[in-house]
C-alpha cells in the first residue's frame, strides 16, 4: 500500500494540535512533517512529545512573513526523502477523513492523479458563545454543506478545498494550499473525502492571530490585497472597534438554524464527538 504524509505549518495551536496529529494517525497517515512558525503557547512541547510515538520531522521556522508556498514545498520535500507517496497539507484546524467506513489512508492510496477535497466550515450556535469562552472549541456540530452564493455571512461562504497529491511529480505549492503544479496535468474533485474546517476559536485567540496578521502583512512584497481579504476585512473592523459585532457573527443565531436546516445550508454533523 501507497504511504501517506501530512504538511502543517503551525503557530500557536496548542488547543487542537494533539486532537489533529492523533486523529491523522489513526486516519492511516504515515509520517508528519511540521513547521513550528514561532509558536509561543506550548505547540512545540506538544509535538516533541507526540514525536516520541507517531513519525513526523518538526522543522522550526522564526521568521514571520508566513511565505507558506515556499514552507509547504520544503516540508514536502522533507516527505519525499522519507520515501513518502501521496501528501495533503492541512491546517491545525482542518480533519480530512473518508465519507464512508474506510480510513482516509485507504481512500487516498486509490490515487493515481493530484485530486482536490472538499473543505466545509463547521459552525457553532451563538447559545454556545459562552462554552466557547471556556475554550469548548470541538463541540460544534453543525456544517455548512450547501455554501452560500455570497462572501458574507463569511461562515457560511463556500470555501476552497485542498489539494492530495502524489509527491512524485511536484513542483510546487500554491500559496493557501488550495491548488499545486504538478507533471500530471489532470485534476479531479474527490466524491468520498471530506475535510471539517473548525474556523471558529475563542475571541482572545482570535484577536492575537488578527495582530499576528498585521505583522505579517506589513513584511510582504508583491501580494495582491485580495489575498487573504477576509483577515484584512477584519483588521479593518478591529481599527474601527466593532471587530467583537463580527466575532459574534461567526456563530449561528437560533432563529436562523431552523431554515438553514430545512434548505440544506447546514446539516448536524456529530463529527468532533470522535475527537
Amino acid at each position: 500500500m501507497k504511504t501517506l504524509g501530512l504538511i502543517m505549518i503551525v503557530r500557536d495551536e496548542a488547543d487542537l494540535i494533539e486532537k489533529n496529529i492523533r486523529f491523522h494517525a489513526k486516519q492511516g497517515f504515515d509520517y508528519f512533517a511540521i513547521m513550528d512558525n514561532a509558536s509561543t503557547d506550548g505547540t512545540r512541547d506538544i509535538l516533541e512529545d507526540l514525536s516520541k510515538n507517531i513519525p513526523m520531522r518538526i522543522l522550526s521556522q522564526r521568521d514571520t512573513d508566513y511565505r507558506q508556498d515556499a514552507w509547504a514545498g520544503s516540508l514536502a520535500e522533507r516527505l519525499s526523502q522519507r520515501g513518502i507517496d501521496i501528501a495533503i497539507s492541512l491546517d491545525a484546524d482542518e480533519f480530512i477523513s473518508g465519507l464512508t467506513s474506510s480510513t482516509f489512508k485507504e481512500i487516498a492510496t486509490r490515487l493515481q492523479h493530484p485530486v482536490m477535497c472538499p473543505r466545509h466550515n463547521m459552525v457553532p450556535l451563538k447559545a454556545e458563545l459562552s462554552e466557547f469562552a471556556k475554550g469548548s472549541l470541538l463541540a460544534t456540530r453543525y456544517r455548512v454543506a450547501r455554501p452560500l452564493p455570497t462572501q458574507l455571512p463569511i461562515m457560511l461562504r463556500r470555501m476552497p478545498g485542498k489539494m492530495l497529491f502524489p509527491l512524485r511529480g511536484l513542483r510546487s505549492i500554491a500559496r493557501g494550499n488550495h491548488s499545486i503544479e504538478h507533471e500530471i496535468g489532470k485534476r479531479a474533485v474527490s466524491d468520498d473525502a471530506l475535510i471539517r474546517h473548525f474556523p471558529v476559536r475563542t475571541y482572545d485567540r482570535f484577536l492575537v492571530k488578527l495582530e499576528q496578521a498585521r505583522a505579517r502583512f506589513r513584511q510582504e512584497r508583491d501580494v495582491s490585497e485580495t489575498t487573504s481579504w477576509h483577515i484584512r476585512r477584519w483588521l479593518e473592523l478591529m481599527d474601527f472597534g466593532i471587530i467583537e459585532n463580527e466575532y459574534k457573527s461567526f456563530f449561528v443565531d437560533g432563529n436562523d438554524i431552523h431554515t438553514y436546516l430545512n434548505d440544506g445550508t447546514i446539516v448536524e454533523d456529530l463529527f468532533s464527538r470522535s475527537l
